[in-house]
């Protein structure tokens, strides 16, 4: 398998940035993780405030225990979430995650050459 190719799985199957790392670039790879990382911080704090939110209004009676009403709920506190653009987060994770495997392909490449 070709430095190139290992690069570019680094970066698509483990964690963006991986690869740069593997390449010797990481100050990209530092970048590309952080970027990754922010992401992620930003959805599990969504998350966790959400779940809490829910919990405490399960333990509370406010909410009844329908499974069908908690999960309205759940869809509805993500869409009106307006700390954050869950969508925004969704996309810039996502092109992060794919220019992260082009160039790392890219710079495992550049080395053979």
């Amino acid at each position: 398998m070709t430095r190139s190719i290992k690069a570019a799985l680094l970066s698509a199957l483990v964690f963006p940035g991986l690869g740069h790392f593997y390449t010797k670039k990481p100050l990209l790879g530092f970048i590309f993780s952080s970027i990754a990382a922010v992401c992620l911080y930003l959805f599990f704090s969504i998350v966790m405030d959400i779940a809490l939110q829910m919990q405490a209004g399960l333990e509370s009676g406010e909410i009844p225990m329908d499974l069908l009403h908690i999960q309205t709920m759940i869809t509805e506190k993500i869409a009106s979430e307006e700390r954050y653009n869950v969508n925004a987060l969704s996309f810039i994770l996502l092109l992060d995650w794919l220019v992260a495997v082009v160039d790392a392909f890219r710079q495992g490449q550049q080395d053979s050459v």
